[in-house]
């Protein structure tokens, strides 16, 4: 089963992960329909990782996020879900290697608080920022799980605040059901 996953969701290079092409084909799917960016993120040993990135000239990812990029879960929709599927130790380590740097105004510092988000994220199965990353920008992720129900990786997408506010449930029930397209594909 780890290598179906593994061929799925693609192959560790230089600490990253590259989707495959039926996994890019299902993320460039919903770029179209939603009209935003959509990110694939991914466990890479202890670190949370961009592996995919569907963008396009008409819809233009985040200009920080790259492929390979792993900083600051704590104010991205992707890491927050990403950090709720850690274990309560993997949680405290990360914790306590990292800094909760605010990156803006709105972001999450305090860890007893972040706490408190992630257990919000581990029952509705989705996680949600609202300028934490980045002022007038925010971003929804739902799960990629593997077969035996874990959560191995993100599916994400990137929109104005004021489009978020205008167009949540839609860009909820694409970002949910391309996440489970991509989770059903491994079992």
């Amino acid at each position: 089963m780890l290598g179906r996953t593994v061929a799925l969701l693609g192959l560790a290079v230089n600490r990253q992960v590259l989707a495959t092409p039926e996994v890019r084909t299902l993320l460039e799917a919903a770029r179209d329909e939603l009209r935003a960016p959509v990110y694939l993120t991914a466990f890479h040993a202890d670190e949370i990782v961009v592996a995919h990135i569907a963008d396009s000239p008409a819809h233009p990812r985040i200009g920080q996020l790259h492929v390979g990029f792993a900083d600051s879960a704590h104010v991205t929709a992707f890491g927050k879900l990403m950090l709720a599927a850690k274990s309560r130790e993997e949680l405290d380590r990360h914790l306590e290697e990292r800094s909760l740097r605010a990156i803006t105004g709105r972001s999450t510092t305090d860890a007893a608080a972040l706490r408190e988000q992630l257990d919000t994220v581990r029952h509705e199965r989705i996680a949600v920022e609202v300028e934490e990353y980045m002022p007038r920008l925010a971003c929804i992720a739902a799960p990629v799980r593997s077969a035996h129900g874990h959560t191995i990786g993100a599916v994400s997408v990137s929109v104005t605040a004021d489009d978020f506010t205008s167009r949540a449930d839609a860009l909820e029930r694409v970002v949910r059901r391309t996440a489970w397209t991509v989770s059903s594909r491994l079992s």
